[in-house]
């Protein structure tokens, strides 16, 4: 991505920002994070009071992972492709 004003990656920045501080209060005051409160301060007791523990530690792995996997699901591949003399050329 490229800018022609320097200034656009400053509130491409504060944008990001901003959806993540909306994204983690979001989570914070929902019923997942109150589970996911619940499972870091005791696992038993949050499994008792009838949280599930396995999902819950699953969809937390997997919101862990989307601030690294959105950046690089954005920005395109180059691809390989096999020649004639069978070796790999590269295609850019």
């Amino acid at each position: 991505m490229q800018f022609s004003d320097p200034r656009a990656y400053d509130v491409l920045a504060l944008g990001a920002l901003a959806a993540t501080l909306v994204l983690s209060h979001w989570i914070e005051t929902s019923r997942l994070g109150y589970a996911l409160r619940a499972l870091k301060e005791n696992e038993q007791a949050a499994e008792a009071m009838g949280v599930d523990t396995f999902r819950a530690k699953m969809f937390a792995y997997v919101l862990s992972a989307a601030p690294a996997a959105a950046p690089a699901s954005s920005t395109p591949t180059r691809s390989c492709s096999s020649s004639r003399r069978g070796g790999v050329r590269r295609a850019w």
